[in-house]
């Protein structure tokens, strides 16, 4: 999710303080590996969960190597689009360079907004000419309808997507594809 689109962002950018915006993500783990960038100056991350916050800041710290403690990062407990939605509502002060979306499966109807067109456009106005979105998907595999269904969401809303596929053990032992 990460590695993959910050060095895209360091070509894109070059010579540049990069900003990244994080949406979910509250364990921690996708901002360490921004963290492990020098050239990122600013991490804004929002996670509507406060218990997965906590637990990113506390249980899960030893593998999120301590990056709630960077002072680059500043953490929001709200929902995403909701956050999305109030930055729009006023003058954007300053763009994203990279926005991931580190969020679960929906599993539930009101978990959708967070994959709709109208998410995607939103984030497309928060980024700067040739900013980059990366969204943990769904596994082609085990949801293929789902997974192409993004793929053409994310196309409505102006983006070009790039699928990219990565093996990951863990999941493939969990049976998440």
């Amino acid at each position: 999710l990460v590695i993959p689109a910050i060095a895209l962002a360091l070509q894109r950018f070059p010579n540049t303080s990069l900003r990244v915006l994080i949406c979910g993500g509250g364990d921690g783990l996708a901002a360490r590996d921004v963290l492990r960038f020098p050239q990122v100056d600013r991490i804004d991350l929002v996670d509507c969960s406060p218990e997965v916050i906590e637990y990113g800041k506390t249980t899960f710290q030893p593998f999120n190597q301590g990056s709630f403690d960077s002072e680059k990062l500043t953490i929001y407990e709200q929902e995403a689009f909701e956050f999305v939605s109030n930055l729009l509502e006023t003058p954007v002060q300053s763009l994203y360079h990279v926005i991931l979306c580190d969020f679960t499966s929906p599993n539930r109807v009101e978990e959708t907004q967070i994959h709709s067109r109208q998410w995607y456009q939103n984030l497309y106005r928060l980024l700067h000419p040739g900013g980059l979105v990366s969204v943990n998907a769904l596994s082609p595999q085990q949801q293929s309808l789902a997974f192409w269904c993004l793929y053409q969401t994310l196309r409505s809303a102006e983006f070009i997507p790039y699928p990219l596929q990565i093996s990951i053990p863990s999941f493939h032992a969990h049976n998440y594809g």
